[in-house]
């Protein structure tokens, strides 16, 4: 038995004798602690807010306690095995295709027609030691290795792939710096103004009654919805006047935004972006892009793999 979150992450049990131990211990996690993780700021390169960072230590903490060698062996190939080659092979992308982190990465590989090497990983205690340490510290996923350049950082990977292979696919940022410059603008206003909502409501309207089985709390939700109000109607002016966010064509700023707009458009928080026409229009048309229906796919089938 496994648990599946639609949302954006799939838990698998860790002991065959009781499926339920993964979720139960999720359940009694502290709410505080689970807010506190989202919001608190550890390092200038990006505030630990998304989901996939909570499962990440949690995943952890329970790894530490539990004993392993009943894990399906099958699970186990895929999700807990590193195997690190420094080799002159393919690109490497160490990820789990549940993570909202992760999806940003794979939507921009799709975008640029780049063919990686998928390295799947869990969210447990293999990403809080060596030898995944030595690619991202931090012990998050997503983590790039290519050739003997390492990175991590979502956004970091996205920009270094859309530069790297400037010329390729869909150019999803300039290299003119004047036409740059807005796209610059608002990656920045997706990362500091948009993305601190958006998580708190993907936690509230996802994480809480999905994987802690609690309910949101409608004060946090209804502030939330209210502060995400705010943001939208400076994107409803901005997007009045263009197609997308940089400009008249399709960049980062915009692909940032689709890992949580995919997650809100499932909760009550859809109204908010419905209820200004051309944020709504620019939802829809950046959600039906080809290259992110692609990503969503990788979800569809590791589900498969594991049914």
């Amino acid at each position: 038995m496994r648990v599946l979150v639609p949302f954006s992450i799939r838990l698998e049990p860790v002991s065959k004798k009781n499926p339920h131990e993964f979720v139960e211990d999720i359940t009694e996690f502290s709410v505080v602690e689970m807010v506190e993780k989202i919001i608190t700021p550890t390092s200038e390169t990006e505030i630990i807010r998304d989901q996939d960072m909570i499962l990440q230590e949690e995943g952890n903490r329970i790894g530490e306690e539990e004993d392993h060698s009943g894990r399906d062996d099958f699970a186990s190939r895929r999700f807990t095995e590193i195997h690190i080659q420094q080799t002159a092979m393919a690109p490497k992308l160490y990820e789990n295709v549940y993570s909202t982190a992760t999806l940003r990465v794979i939507a921009t590989l799709h975008e640029k027609c780049i063919e990686f090497e998928f390295v799947p990983m869990s969210f447990g205690p293999e990403l809080k030691k060596e030898p995944y340490l030595s690619l991202n510290p931090f012990g998050q996923v997503p983590a790039d290795v290519d050739g003997d350049l390492k990175l991590f950082e979502s956004r970091v990977l996205t920009k270094h792939i859309a530069f790297e292979h400037h010329g390729k696919g869909t150019e999803l940022l300039y290299h003119d710096l004047k036409k740059m410059a807005p796209v610059s603008v608002w990656m920045e206003v997706e990362a500091h103004q948009y993305d601190l909502v958006a998580s708190k409501l993907v936690f509230e309207q996802g994480v809480k009654p999905f994987i802690m089985k609690m309910k949101p709390d409608s004060m946090v939700v209804e502030e939330n919805q209210k502060k995400l109000g705010q943001i939208l109607d400076m994107y409803e002016a901005r997007l009045s006047k263009l197609k997308y966010l940089g400009g008249d064509e399709f960049t980062l700023a915009d692909l940032h935004h689709m890992p949580t707009l995919q997650y809100l458009q499932g909760t009550s928080t859809k109204e908010v972006f419905e209820a200004r026409p051309h944020v709504s229009a620019w939802v829809k048309d950046i959600l039906a892009r080809p290259a992110w229906i692609k990503a969503l796919e990788l979800q569809k089938q590791a589900e498969t793999e594991y049914s």
